[in-house]
């Protein structure tokens, strides 16, 4: 598992500097995106479900080992879209499993996000618990494209 988001928060980084930032998740690399002087956000590596220790440097600065955990059973999963063809502007529902797996009891904050190929979809409907999403979808050409969702969870800790 892996690629996910994670915002660490804190103070004292470099901030706008990715270059002077680094954060190793257990011994792995966790690519940077972001960095201001009191977040620092990456894409976690693939990793086994369990916990694992993030470390930020910043500016040669070793800040406090953080620990995050990776779980199978937490991992939303798509299972269907309807309609599955269509014309026209329409109101997509994806259906699936742990939408809802989202713990807002840790500081954890997520938004969704569909697309259809390049074109979003514009989110209508979520609920913390469910297992379905439905979105607004635009006119799109005629063709096969893929239905992306995107569950952007955002943990804050704080050091």
């Amino acid at each position: 598992f892996g690629g996910q988001t994670v915002r660490i928060t804190g103070n004292g980084f470099r901030g706008g500097s990715i270059e002077d930032t680094s954060v190793d998740v257990s011994g792995e690399d966790c690519e940077v995106t972001y960095v201001t002087a009191s977040t620092v956000a990456c894409v976690t590596p693939a990793g086994a479900d369990g916990s694992a220790e993030f470390v930020v440097t910043s500016n040669g600065v070793v800040f406090p080992a953080v620990s995050y955990t990776y779980s199978a059973a937490s991992t939303p999963t798509v299972t269907s879209v309807t309609p599955s063809t269509g014309t026209g502007a329409q109101t997509l529902t994806i259906s699936g499993t742990n939408f809802g797996n989202l713990d807002f009891d840790t500081f954890q904050f997520y938004s969704v996000e569909v697309s259809i190929g390049e074109t979003d979809c514009s989110v209508t409907i979520t609920a913390s618990g469910s297992d379905m999403i439905s979105c607004d979808s635009p006119a799109v050409p005629g063709g096969e494209y893929a239905v992306v969702v995107w569950f952007l969870i955002w943990t804050s800790i704080m050091m």
